[in-house]
């Protein structure tokens, strides 16, 4: 037997995210109440030129500190992931790219949220100007050569886990060039 949804509520909202509760009937039989964490799918993306990779750092409240990170962003309704990849590129690295490719996809935590992160490789890059959310003002843009970048990933100074898990798909299906 598979789970069984009875009945799905909405109870908390915010334009971020929404918690659901849904009452259902677990394989075993037993009636039980899951949660489930709803937000827009994301995407995160590695951006390379030459030999190198840009970072963005940025304070993150949830945690009270910086946070070194690959350029993340959240699709808009009805944009497709790639759209928001150059979005996100333009918007903090002030980047685009000639260049585009999908790795695939990921969730980021199954048992809680069906949250979806499309993960891209961006290279070919042309400056733009960067268009930061209010949100984002503190950012900065950090560029080191990519054979650092794993260095910072295994020395804890890079812990955004869209970040390391997007490294992982990068490394899982070809190396730098």
């Amino acid at each position: 037997m598979s789970w069984k949804k009875i009945s799905s509520k909405i109870v908390y909202s915010s334009p971020y995210l929404s918690l659901r509760e849904d009452r259902v009937i677990q394989p075993d039989g037993n009636e039980g109440i899951y949660n489930v964490l709803e937000r827009q799918p994301f995407v995160a993306v590695l951006v390379l030129e030459d030999d190198n990779i840009y970072l963005v750092s940025q304070f993150r409240y949830p945690i009270n500190q910086r946070s070194l990170e690959i350029p993340e962003g959240a699709m808009e309704e009805n944009e497709k992931p790639e759209d928001t990849a150059l979005r996100e590129l333009r918007e903090e690295v002030g980047k685009n790219a000639m260049s585009l490719e999908s790795l695939g996809s990921l969730y980021i935590g199954p048992g809680l949220t069906s949250q979806k992160l499309y993960v891209f490789v961006a290279r070919d890059l042309m400056d733009c100007n960067t268009k930061r959310e209010l949100t984002e003002k503190d950012m900065e843009i950090v560029k080191i050569p990519f054979r650092e970048f794993e260095d910072l990933i295994k020395d804890g100074k890079i812990f955004d886990a869209p970040t390391v898990a997007s490294y992982g798909l990068f490394k899982s299906c070809r190396s730098v060039e």
